[in-house]
């Protein structure tokens, strides 16, 4: 093989990882080669979503300071569990009875384009998406 190929496909390699790891899709080891998914790749992977658009979504994120504070309320666990079970790809960490499952749900929901009847859940997911699309 002609060792100037070689060396541009190890480059490339190489500058991808960099990039993927930047992005936290992948962890990436430069000094061993080593590659190791993470959840957020795993996620943008199952629902096609490309490296740019996570690289955007991170960019803004670390500008985007929380000021709401996401309280599940009893009523709205049934439904949660439900959209969980239909809607959701992969696991909400701590389940649907904290505040970060609850939008971990929410915007699987949203990204499966499911359907959400509680009125508490449907303002909730308004303001998830809108969020995640600025």
């Amino acid at each position: 093989m002609d060792p100037a190929l070689e060396l541009y496909r190890k480059e490339l390699v190489v500058e991808t990882g960099r990039k993927l790891d930047k992005a936290r899709m992948i962890r990436f080891e430069e000094r061993t080669g080593y590659f190791a998914s993470t959840d957020l790749g795993r996620t943008a992977s199952h629902f096609y979503i490309r490296y740019n658009t996570i690289e955007v979504d991170l960019a803004q994120s670390q500008h985007y300071k929380p000021s709401v504070c996401w309280q599940v309320r009893d009523e709205e666990l049934e439904e949660l569990d439900q959209l969980l079970n239909n809607y959701c790809q992969l696991p909400a960490v701590g389940g649907v009875e904290n505040g970060y499952g609850k939008v971990n749900v929410l915007l699987q929901t949203y990204i499966g384009r499911g359907e959400v009847e509680s009125f508490s859940l449907i303002s909730d997911l308004s303001y998830v998406a809108q969020v995640r699309m600025r």
